[in-house]
């Protein structure tokens, strides 16, 4: 048997009470060519056995941080290209579809549009009104932002990149796609969406989340300097 088309990776830590709906969104991908790696840090809330009942490769990592378990995933990777997933974060059903036609129109890597799946209109509201607006037009303009909580990458080429920053928890891919834009051509895709918990912006408030988010990228862009990793108490 052949190397599957992607490799779906997915950081956990403590994830039991929402995994599930993730991986439901994966089992009804209309594309089935795909490995499933749950890269897992000492979780002991149900997070591995929910994992192994969607058939699930667990890969265990001994250090805290989203972006380490992604990049870890990575190199373990049988797949052509990495779909990387957050364990709070659906897809819809065409997702891995759309990616594989972009894929065979030669980009390297693509971002959908994410979403807030929050009952909070005005959250919704909010994300769906200015911040998708201003991650479009950012990504018109090459400023090289994507969240990693849904993307693909092709994995050879992200093999020769330092991976996602795993010093931080915010702009994790800066420098990432910063980097592969020498290879070939990255792409937003306004036509996939994909919907991830509002807890970050629960535990902060919509005003400081905001700020924070505006502070972490002017911090990068104007002095190439990172938030540290504690910065946020770990939810994955």
């Amino acid at each position: 048997m052949g190397a599957p088309f992607f490799s779906i990776i997915i950081p956990t830590f403590f994830e039991g009470k929402l995994l599930r709906n993730t991986l439901e969104s994966v089992k009804h991908q209309q594309f089935e060519d795909y490995e499933i790696l749950v890269c897992d840090y000492g979780s002991t809330d149900g997070t591995v056995q929910i994992a192994k009942e969607y058939g699930a490769k667990i890969l265990r990592v001994n250090k805290p941080g989203a972006s380490f378990a992604r990049n870890y995933g990575a190199i373990n990777a049988k797949g052509k290209y990495l779909v990387f997933l957050d364990a709070d974060t659906t897809m819809w059903p065409d997702s891995l579809s759309v990616f594989k036609q972009e894929v065979e129109k030669g980009i390297i890597a693509g971002f959908p549009l994410i979403y807030w799946a929050t009952d909070n209109k005005f959250f919704e509201l909010f994300r769906t009104y200015l911040i998708n607006p201003l991650y479009y037009l950012a990504s018109l303009l090459s400023a090289d932002i994507s969240y990693p909580c849904c993307d693909f990458y092709e994995k050879n080429l992200f093999l020769n990149t330092n991976g996602f920053d795993e010093r931080t928890p915010l702009f994790t891919g800066f420098d990432l796609n910063k980097d592969l834009r020498k290879y070939g051509k990255l792409k937003l895709l306004p036509t996939v969406k994909c919907f991830t918990s509002d807890r970050r912006v629960k535990d902060f408030g919509l005003p400081a989340y905001c700020m924070t988010g505006v502070y972490a990228f002017l911090l990068k862009v104007l002095r190439n300097k990172v938030l540290p990793l504690d910065f946020y108490k770990p939810v994955r």
